[in-house]
């Protein structure tokens, strides 16, 4: 990432340039806890809910509120791009690790140092 990529006060913002990252989903519901109100009731509080394959998931944003309309209205996103049913990033951590000569083994090394289940 080049230099003008970072604002004052150290965030980075994206530029055209592909990039991903690895989310922490409690700390990121911890963060938005106080931060984000729901624009259907208003009420302080959105939840993401995730359900995993790999390293891609699918996440559900879902209102706090339980009487809220958007509570039972559900709108997943995939955090990765798919092609056909599989994420991407899934088949790129394989072929890389292929083309490196590692395999299942070395995935699961990476992915435990990362804290992440395989």
């Amino acid at each position: 990432m080049s230099e003008s990529d970072e604002t004052d006060d150290g965030e980075f913002e994206p530029s055209d340039t592909k990039y991903q990252s690895i989310v922490n989903l409690d700390e990121l519901n911890r963060q938005l806890a106080g931060r984000v109100t729901c624009s259907f009731c208003g009420s302080e509080g959105i939840n993401f809910e995730v359900t995993r394959t790999g390293l891609g998931a699918k996440w559900i944003c879902r209102c706090k509120n339980p009487e809220c309309s958007l509570h039972e209205l559900v709108s997943p996103f995939h955090t990765t791009p798919k092609t056909n049913r599989f994420y991407d990033i899934n088949r790129e951590l394989v072929l890389g690790l292929q083309l490196t000569g590692c395999g299942h083994s070395a995935a699961r090394r990476v992915l435990s140092v990362l804290n992440l289940p395989l």
